[in-house]
């Protein structure tokens, strides 16, 4: 059976299919700037062999939340790091994990502490009010 397309459910699902492809693309484009940025870095700063894997463990570190600038300092850390030129990369994602969970710590600090930053739920004001 034909879809109709003057269906409200079919065209509510036809913008909804459109919206998440959107966001897809979106998401897909920020990550693969961080890699390029990762890629441009560590040839300036480093230079040397990278692990076969290393695009997924770049985008893995990427979609855990670790900003760009704490990447770069990654990095930059690992080309000045006294380490073996093939254990560089395993250097640099012990050096960003770690950067990583302090964020994470820091995160369950504020969270903890409240700061007055507490976000409402769905549904309500800033105020916490039923909207």
């Amino acid at each position: 059976m034909p879809e109709d397309a003057d269906d409200p459910a079919v065209q509510a699902m036809r913008a909804a299919l459109a919206q998440a492809a959107q966001e897809a693309v979106e998401r897909t484009a920020e990550a693969l700037a961080y890699t390029k940025e990762f890629d441009a870095l560590w040839k300036e700063h480093v230079n040397t062999p990278r692990a076969s894997n290393w695009y997924t463990s770049i985008k893995t570190l990427h979609s855990k939340g670790l900003p760009i600038e704490e990447m770069a300092d990654s990095v930059m850390v690992t080309g000045a790091a006294a380490v073996v030129p093939g254990r560089k990369f395993a250097y640099f994602c012990g050096v960003a994990n770690t950067k990583l969970r302090a964020i994470e710590a820091r995160a369950k600090e504020i969270a903890e502490e409240g700061d007055g930053m507490q976000i409402p739920p769905a549904g309500c004001d800033e105020y916490g009010s039923l909207q």
